[in-house]
């Protein structure tokens, strides 16, 4: 990776950036356009570390650069200056700054300023970089395929969140509908409806193990008032957009491997 600091010598002779790089940019796989890398980040600022400013201004510099700059050999570096930057962003300098560094510590940016942290470039006539000094996305570029992976397990986990939350939902339905068969019969419940007044609502940030736990939970109140109804007449079967079935839940053990998630 350059480094931010570099020699007034170093930075007075102007080549291509390609040559200045600890890592040669093979460019992006066929189909692939940086604005997906972009929406992958989008995806995943939370999981990766990241604000949703830090992501925002990420979104700018992908958006100052060119299609040709993903290409192989090229480099996509963009060499706005931080003041006109900080205006563009109705930021200030320092700000800029602090958001570039986060980008840094997750592996999406590296620098080419020169010693001052002054930033220009020119392209030639075809728009190609001939030389520039800036913000380089190339770690963006080469992080590609980890982005897709974890994108993938971000999906499956979200999918999996989603069917246990379906079953939490559905479950809580059908025992409302016992408790409440079992309180017009005069059936003495109270001990479970405490217990039901108490299971935990269900939050977006919650981790599957604590959702799978209410599951859990809301299975065990279920399996007690069958047991409380066993010797009663069953209430009509209760039609839920959920399950499409009866109002009784099935006693099998939810399988924690469908969820087994794995974030290296």
């Amino acid at each position: 990776m350059i480094s931010q600091q570099t020699s007034l010598k170093e930075t007075t002779v102007r080549v291509p950036r390609s040559t200045q790089t600890t890592k040669f940019f093979e460019g992006l796989p066929e189909g692939v356009k940086h604005t997906d890398l972009l929406r992958l980040v989008q995806n995943l600022e939370k999981k990766i570390g990241l604000s949703s400013a830090a992501v925002q201004h990420l979104g700018y510099l992908v958006t100052h650069t060119r299609e040709g700059d993903w290409q192989p050999g090229a480099a996509p570096i963009v060499y706005r200056s931080v003041q006109n930057t900080a205006t563009d962003r109705r930021r200030t300098e320092r700000q800029i700054h602090n958001l570039e560094r986060a980008l840094h510590r997750a592996g999406l940016i590296q620098w080419n300023d020169t010693e001052n942290y002054k930033r220009y470039g020119r392209r030639d006539h075809h728009g190609h970089i001939e030389f520039a000094y800036g913000v380089d996305l190339t770690p963006l570029g080469l992080m590609y395929d980890r982005l897709v992976e974890l994108n993938e397990q971000h999906m499956a986990y979200m999918a999996a969140f989603a069917e246990i939350k379906r079953k939490v939902t559905g479950l809580r339905r059908s025992i409302r509908s016992k408790i409440d068969w079992a309180q017009e019969n005069g059936l003495v419940i109270d001990e479970l409806v405490d217990e039901l007044a108490t299971l935990p609502r269900i939050a977006a940030n919650m981790t599957i193990t604590a959702l799978t736990a209410i599951l859990n939970q809301a299975r065990t109140i279920n399996f007690a008032l069958d047991d409380v109804l066993k010797d009663e007449a069953k209430p009509e079967p209760l039609e839920t957009p959920e399950n499409g079935h009866s109002w009784k839940e099935t006693s099998d053990t939810y399988s924690q491997q469908s969820v087994n998630i794995l974030w290296i």
